[in-house]
């Protein structure tokens, strides 16, 4: 398997980490080394130093990493300080770990293993067992209790996602927006075949627009774009909403459509053009001369 250990440059996740590639498994450690220490890292692990708080670098290596499974280990773990500053302890604990599970969950990881803690059972005289009542005495033990409540409830959702009759609904929804997908082309082509260097300008042109995307200061989703020149600036789905900054926010937040993805985007937009026109386009710049060129062609005499 290909694992991804957080926090394995500490005293657990680093034995977790030899462990596994004794075993014949591939593992990434990723470790802020706030507490960790580099030299605990296996040798043949790959290693990144980032922070969980690095959405960024998280996303990237989680949607490039082609992982099997997390194992998570990074946490704040003394009990007694969690009680003095609880904020650090939410905010690293609980929103890293939830940030965590959620990127991973998006780049199609299916196994997550938690390192919890004795301390999200209630304080007993004996012997603590699975079954033993839960009521953590400190912010730290709420945290992971938190966690693995959260854990538990992606779980269900997972297993929502293939009950059978809803995935039959989604695999209908995608088959039928590939058929649109390629209806599109075909008639980019009739288009291209009637009308000639015309269509091509005016394909070319929204072309440019998707590919750059990036130089506007909002993403260019449907809901956000204009649709009548009349009712400007209130022409758009988001605009009609009683709290337009709500629904950008909600895309930002479960998409998490960051700059990584946008390009990945663009390649292939500058791709489908390419093999369309019958021109390579390496980026936006020149997939937009070829516009000029094609409408300076185009332009009546």
């Amino acid at each position: 398997m290909n694992i991804l250990v957080t926090g394995g440059a500490g005293y657990i996740g680093s034995a977790t980490a030899e462990a596994l590639l004794q075993a014949g498994h591939s593992v990434t450690v990723y470790d802020s080394l706030v507490t960790g220490h580099r030299a605990a890292v296996p040798a043949a692990a790959t290693f990144v130093e980032a922070a969980l708080e690095q959405r960024a670098v998280l996303s990237r290596v989680l949607t490039r990493g082609g992982f099997d499974a997390v194992m998570h280990f990074a946490a704040f773990i003394e009990a007694g300080e969690s009680m003095k500053e609880p904020g650090r302890f939410y905010t690293n604990n609980l929103g890293n770990s939830l940030s965590l599970i959620e990127t991973a969950a998006l780049a199609g990881v299916q196994k997550f293993v938690l390192s919890s803690t004795a301390a999200v059972y209630r304080s007993s005289d004996e012997p603590l067992t699975e079954d033993a009542p839960l009521g953590p005495t400190n912010v730290y033990g709420h945290t992971k209790l938190v966690v693995e409540q959260a854990l538990d409830w992606y779980r269900r959702a997972a297993e929502w996602h293939t009950e059978p009759v809803i995935k039959a609904i989604y695999e209908t929804i995608s088959r039928d927006e590939a058929r649109h997908g390629g209806a599109y082309l075909q008639y980019m082509k009739r288009a291209i075949v009637q009308f000639g260097d015309s269509a091509r300008s005016a394909f070319a042109k929204i072309g440019v627009l998707m590919a750059s995307a990036k130089r506007t200061a909002k993403a260019l989703h449907p809901t956000n774009l204009h649709v009548n020149r009349t009712l400007f600036p209130n022409d758009t789905v988001q605009s009609r909403l009683p709290e337009p900054g709500w629904l950008e926010h909600w895309l930002d937040q479960q998409i998490r459509f960051d700059a990584d993805w946008e390009s990945k985007v663009v390649e292939r937009i500058l791709h489908n053009l390419s093999l369309l026109f019958g021109r390579p386009f390496e980026n936006a710049q020149s997939l937009n001369r070829y516009r000029k060129e094609i409408a300076a062609v185009a332009a009546p005499g």
